[in-house]
């Protein structure tokens, strides 16, 4: 079963049938936490103020196929790396605004 890491309580939360969903529900992880959280994933859902950088790339490892960012921008995500890798990167371009 593919695990997808969430670094974040979503609002309506994360179902994905078929997947091992990990939240971390402790407010922002720490660095630490944060690579323990992303281990053997095939998804990542991460925020703003998470760093997707070669190093947390390795923590997932070859799993990984996807880094989809709830945040409008990708500043936070090494997008060159995560090509090299063939890992798809997407965001949320409207996720502050309203209506």
């Amino acid at each position: 079963m593919p695990i997808v890491a969430v670094t974040r309580d979503l609002p309506g939360g994360v179902e994905i049938p078929g997947a091992d969903v990990r939240v971390w529900r402790d407010g922002a992880p720490t660095r630490g936490d944060f690579l323990g959280l992303v281990r053997g994933a095939a998804g990542m859902i991460t925020w703003a103020c998470d760093i997707v950088d070669a190093e947390a790339l390795d923590a997932a490892g070859g799993s990984l196929r996807v880094v989809a960012n709830y945040a409008v921008g990708f500043d936070n995500i090494d997008v060159e790396a995560c090509r090299a890798r063939g890992v798809v990167v997407t965001n949320t371009p409207h996720a502050v605004t309203e209506g």
